[in-house]
């Protein structure tokens, strides 16, 4: 505040002026003779949606205590509160908040209090912006502060203490969908999996991959699983969606059948909760539940992968070897010089994901 009034403009109907500390000399803003709740002084400032902003402020009122204070933005939808303060005469109260703008656009900071009789006095205030890699960055700096630069290892032991059978995963984002994004390449992955290991976690562990696309690399998308998968680790693709662009069902059929065909890739989930309102991304139905291109392309492979009516024989010591996806199969077993009864020769199947190997074992007594 120590540039005076620059920046600053009234807002509605009072007065504007800046005032010295007698003890410290700092300059800080005060409204007066106020008319309405956010009458006093405003600035203009142009968010970014997808961008978290930290406010902060210290305020002070010329008279009485417990003055309910807002730090408030006038936005195209209305007046939104980032944080309070109870301010008092006499001392300084800390106000700090924070919020995040679902658009992009211009907005205007107040200073808000229901009580027009006394005057505001602010100093100091403040809107810093995060983006999200950068707010992410400090959540796991805190992280490290509070328990150590392994922190991570001691939530994947406890993990593992708890339930030794559970694969914890890594997940991150922009590892497979582009190369743009050097702060989660795929050899930044493999660094992060050998500092767990180095760090004393040698329990189970997976690769996760967002697989948020625009327009796939297909050949970025392979060399980055081969990479991946010389870890030895189960991987799964964990959020797999397009772009609504005007190819999305072509280039998610090019995704499928890209991530599906690499052996190292043990699972995917697709990212299409349906919601009224529609989907994060990618919808695969309309509002009637029925299906809309990406459904199709969905339903298509689902049907060209089933393995309904799938038979085979055993070889000459009983065994027989196929490829499933997780489920559960009914299994029913003939010969055609034994009669079974119903009971005995059909037969429940759950194939579930294991660890670091793809192969599970079934035994069937008849």
């Amino acid at each position: 505040m120590n540039e005076g009034l620059k920046g600053w403009s009234k807002s509605g109907f009072a007065n504007m002026a800046t005032r010295m500390s007698s003890s410290t000399n700092n300059t800080f803003i005060v409204a007066t003779n106020r008319k309405g709740a956010v009458h006093g002084f405003t600035q203009k400032y142009f968010l970014q949606k997808d961008t978290h902003y930290v406010t902060s402020a210290w305020v002070q009122v010329s008279q009485g205590d417990m003055i309910h204070v807002a730090l408030a933005f006038g936005t195209a939808f209305g007046i939104q509160r980032s944080g309070w303060a109870i301010a008092r005469s006499g001392c300084w109260s800390m106000l700090k908040g924070g919020f995040v703008l679902n658009i992009s656009g211009p907005v205007e900071l107040y200073l808000e209090a229901n009580n027009t009789v006394v005057e505001l006095w602010a100093d100091s205030i403040s809107v810093k912006p995060f983006s999200l890699d950068e707010w992410k960055f400090h959540q796991d700096q805190s992280t490290e502060k509070m328990l150590g630069k392994n922190a991570s290892v001691v939530y994947y032991k406890k993990a593992n203490e708890i339930d030794s059978k559970a694969i914890p995963f890594l997940n991150e984002f922009n590892t497979l969908e582009h190369g743009f994004d050097g702060t989660s390449t795929p050899a930044k992955y493999l660094e992060k999996i050998k500092e767990l290991r180095s760090h004393g976690y040698n329990g189970p562990l997976g690769i996760g991959l967002q697989g948020h696309f625009v327009t796939p690399n297909l050949p970025y998308i392979r060399s980055s699983l081969d990479m991946l998968a010389s870890a030895g680790l189960p991987i799964w693709i964990t959020e797999l969606d397009a772009a609504n662009t005007t190819n999305q069902e072509i280039y998610l059929e090019e995704i499928i059948r890209e991530v599906h065909t690499h052996p190292g890739v043990k699972g995917i989930i697709m990212w299409a909760p349906w919601n009224p309102k529609g989907c994060y991304r990618m919808c695969l139905t309309d509002n009637n539940f029925k299906n809309l291109p990406t459904g199709d392309v969905v339903d298509k492979i689902i049907k060209e992968w089933n393995h309904q009516d799938f038979s085979g024989n055993t070889d000459e010591n009983g065994f027989f070897e196929a490829s499933l996806f997780h489920g559960e199969y009914e299994v029913e077993i003939s010969h055609p010089q034994v009669t079974y009864n119903t009971s005995v020769a059909q037969n429940l199947v759950k194939v579930e994901p294991t660890g670091e190997s793809s192969q599970s074992h079934y035994t069937i007594f008849v």
